[in-house]
Parts: C-alpha cells; sequence; structure tokens
C-alpha cells in the first residue's frame, strides 16, 4: 500500500467550489477517487490511465492484470470490475462517451497506435483512425468530437486533431515539428487544453477546438502533462513531474492561481460524482 498521501492543508473556496471527483493513480497503480468538496479519497483499484464516468459511478482505466495492457471498468467503490477489450495487443488510455454508453482509447491491435472505440460491455469495436503513423490519447468531448494526437505528417511532429465520434472529418489543429499531445477538450468544447514542448519543458497549451494560434496555459520547472477541466471549465487539473517524483496540481482559468492537490499522484481525470 501507498504511504499517506500529503494534501494542501487548505484548499482555497474556489478550488473546493469545483466540485465533482478526481481520480488519479499512484505511480504504483494503484487508482484513487478523490471528492473535491470534502478531500476524502477510496481506493477504487489496481491500474492507470483512469477516467471517471460521465454519471460518477464508474471508473474506465487500463490494467496488464492478464498479461498485456487491456481496458475495466470498475464501479467507484472498487466492485464489479468488468473486462471491456480482450485481444493479445495493448488496449490504453480510455475515455468515456458523454452518455457513457462507449469507450474510446488507442490500441496497436493494427500493427501500430490506431484510435478505436466499443460499447462498455466491449461489444460493437469501431476503428476509428486508419494510417501507418501514430494515433493516440483520445479524449471525448461533450460535443461529440474525439480529440486526439497524430503522428502522420512527414514533418516529424506530434500534433492535435479532432475528429466526428464516427472518425469522419479529421481535422489538423496544431501544426509543429516538436511534441503537442495529450489534449482535453473544455466542457464547452470551444477549446483543447494539450501538452506541448514548444517552449521549453513540456508545458501546457490551449488552441481553439475551430483552429488558431496555440498559446501557453501553464509554465512551470519540469515537465507538465496529462491535463484535464472541471466540469465548468474554469479549472484545469493536470500532472507535474514524472514518475515517482509526479504530483498532481490545479489551475485558475480566472485568477491564475496554480495550487498543489495530490503530492504523489499521476493521470488525473475529473468527473461528476453520484
Amino acid at each position: 500500500m501507498r504511504k499517506t498521501m500529503l494534501m494542501v492543508a487548505v484548499l482555497t473556496a474556489a478550488v473546493a467550489s469545483a466540485g465533482g471527483g478526481l481520480v488519479y493513480c499512484t505511480f504504483e497503480g494503484e487508482m484513487y477517487l478523490r471528492d473535491l468538496e470534502t478531500g476524502e479519497e477510496r481506493l477504487v483499484g489496481i491500474g492507470r490511465a483512469p477516467d471517471l464516468s460521465p454519471d460518477g459511478r464508474s471508473v474506465a482505466y487500463a490494467s496488464p492484470v492478464d498479461g498485456d495492457w487491456e481496458i475495466y471498468t470498475v464501479g467507484v467503490d472498487g466492485s464489479a470490475p468488468v473486462q471491456v477489450t480482450d485481444n493479445e495487443a495493448p488496449d490504453y488510455q480510455p475515455t468515456w462517451s458523454p452518455d457513457g454508453t462507449r469507450l474510446a482509447f488507442h490500441t496497436i491491435r493494427d500493427g501500430n497506435w490506431e484510435i478505436y472505440s466499443a460499447d462498455v460491455d466491449g461489444s460493437d469495436p469501431r476503428r476509428l483512425t486508419e494510417n501507418e503513423a501514430t494515433d493516440g490519447s483520445p479524449d471525448w468531448t461533450a460535443e461529440g468530437l474525439i480529440a486526439f494526437y497524430s503522428e502522420r505528417h512527414d514533418d516529424g511532429g506530434r500534433e492535435i486533431y479532432v475528429m466526428n465520434d464516427d472518425g469522419t472529418d479529421q481535422r489538423r489543429l496544431t501544426r509543429y515539428t516538436g511534441k503537442d499531445c495529450c489534449p482535453a477538450a473544455s466542457p464547452d468544447g470551444s477549446v483543447i487544453v494539450f501538452t506541448s514542448d514548444r517552449s521549453r519543458d513540456d508545458e501546457l497549451w490551449v488552441v481553439p477546438v475551430e483552429g488558431g494560434e496555440p498559446t501557453l496555459l501553464v509554465e512551470s520547472p519540469g515537465p507538465d502533462s496529462q491535463p484535464v477541466f472541471s466540469g465548468d471549465g474554469r479549472f484545469v487539473y493536470y500532472q507535474h513531474g514524472e514518475n515517482e517524483e509526479a504530483e498532481i496540481r490545479v489551475y485558475d482559468r480566472e485568477t491564475g492561481a496554480d495550487r498543489l492537490l495530490v503530492e504523489h499522484g499521476m493521470d488525473p481525470g475529473w468527473g461528476p460524482l453520484d
């Protein structure tokens, strides 16, 4: 079991007012769910890349428990784990559809990383991207789009794209010869926050969903990644640092305040609580 996790002693009223729940994992792979109103948290299970369902009742995650990485769901109380995918290739990074009936994820089952979706019971798998380059880190937006990164261009870059949730109308949002990845859409569907190394370390940037020039959102010493919005779009939770040194911070888009939330945590995912 992990050591007792330290939390910022006093959360401001602004941070507390975000509400909902934050699911995350430790470097050792334990997944926890924190109530952002009370600060209480509980162990959910063992896995990586957790994402809280739109109804606040389930967590989707990736686990290698059967010998390779597969997608699972589990109740927020740790009950009733269900295996969603079952194949010999890794499946990773699940994200819920807005109605909670499907999951999108990236998989290497076709020989390179592509994005698929499937019903939450694993039925009706659909391939959404198809090219010889890597496509990954899907994020299903409230507007029915899926944001992701792709390495499909010859300029050597990893760039941010969006597409319809059936795989049609794939649009390139960023143009950069370095690394843009880990996209997350705002609840109103207007912007996408993502990780990029275009400044120095990996930092958080924002780009309009309709396209435009990216702007810097969070800059700090060390890498920032895995951003996710609060339900009202005001706060961005993100991972700062890597491996054993990773922590979860929260950035207030209205005030610019940035605070430590979880001292030892990674892969944050926000959602409502049932």
